[in-house]
């Protein structure tokens, strides 16, 4: 009797440990041990509504391959995977621990496992060592299947609700993929049809190489769950930019602080009397006195001594007023400058003696 207690444990050992090594963040050992618990507890209600739909269906001896197929799917398909489904809902779905995608998978495996070890263990004790081997490698497996699937719809499920979308469809999903599943595989092997066994056969392997490939790759992707997007979303509230400090939106390239320079405008230095022509020199007098016809303007005072000498007055130039006309962008042209004319005659005639006064 031990030994087929072995035969029927062994298998969800090694299962159980697949799925716990394949979770990059384990979940704690006492969740999963309270999921494993219950989904063994989950044979008990399972049986009562398994006889309770024999009893009120009343099935003919034989049957046709669709009372088969519906008797199935509402006797045996949706009651078991209802059942364990109620298991994770009911302990994890809301537990803060679930914050992976990979963990909903993990979870519906121990429930499922914890089933499939109950009704195992009865299905070995009743039938032998053989139904224990032969279950080890089908069914015992397929429960696996079918637990990977329900959590596979439930981590997404979960991963919708906490973007702050729609998770409905998700979870009709992980109750109804797997019940459709698990229908399947018992109506192929127990319509009695030498054909639809092959077909099962076929099923069965396509099945376990598709929830390998499925395992394998939620452990990689594993996305985390965070419910505070959840509150972000139902509030409309959009995650605020960091501050910057240049009051630079970080969408907009940072400009310099340093103005703009403007198009260089071209100015024509003003020209100056200087710029424009060389001012004639004044004229420099004789170093004579003024003659006696001078002007009363330039005569020296009767009371000046006859022995200072009497510099004759200068006559003044006046400096002609030349205002340049500047054309922009254009050399400016130079104003000519007319020499005033000097009358030699209305120079003054030098005495011969230099040291004579006026009279």
């Amino acid at each position: 009797m031990d030994n087929l207690i072995y035969v029927a444990v062994l298998p969800i050992v090694l299962l159980l440990s697949f799925i716990y090594k394949k979770d990059p963040h384990p979940e704690g050992k006492k969740l999963l041990k309270k999921v494993f618990g219950f989904g063994c507890l989950a044979c008990v209600p399972v049986i009562i509504c398994e006889l309770l739909y024999d009893f009120l269906a009343q099935a003919p001896e034989i049957q046709t391959y669709e009372q088969i197929f519906i008797n199935t799917l509402l006797g045996v398909g949706l009651v078991e995977e209802f059942f364990k489904w109620i298991v994770i809902w009911w302990l994890c779905y809301r537990n803060k621990d679930f914050d992976e995608t990979y963990d909903a998978i993990v979870y519906a495996s121990y429930s499922s496992l914890g089933f499939a070890c109950i009704e195992n263990i009865l299905y070995v004790l009743t039938s032998g060592m053989l139904t224990g081997i032969f279950r080890a490698i089908t069914s015992v497996p397929g429960h696996l299947c079918f637990g990977v699937i329900m959590g596979y719809f439930l981590g997404k499920a979960r991963l919708s609700k906490a973007r702050g979308k729609s998770s409905t469809g998700y979870i009709i999903l992980s109750i109804v993929a797997p019940t459709v599943i698990h229908t399947l595989y018992d109506f192929f092997l127990l319509a009695e049809n030498d054909m639809l066994v092959l077909v099962w056969l076929a099923f069965i392997v396509i099945m376990f190489i598709l929830c390998f490939i499925l395992v394998s790759h939620s452990s990689k992707r594993n996305e985390p769950i965070n419910d505070a997007i959840t509150a972000q979303n139902a509030a409309g509230i959009s995650p605020i930019a960091p501050a910057n400090n240049t009051g630079v939106t970080p969408s907009t390239p940072a400009m310099s602080s340093s103005p703009v320079p403007s198009a260089p405008v071209e100015t024509m230095p003003t020209p100056t009397s200087a710029s424009i022509a060389e001012p004639t020199p004044a004229l420099e007098p004789a170093p004579t006195p003024v003659p006696e016809q001078a002007t009363a303007t330039s005569a020296t005072p009767a009371s000046t001594p006859a022995s200072e000498p009497v510099m004759p007055a200068a006559v003044p130039v006046a400096a002609p007023s030349v205002t340049p006309s500047v054309t922009p962008l254009a050399q400016p042209q130079p104003a000519s400058i007319s020499q005033p004319v000097v009358d030699e005659a209305q120079l003054p005639v030098p005495d011969n003696n230099p040291f004579s006064s006026p009279s």
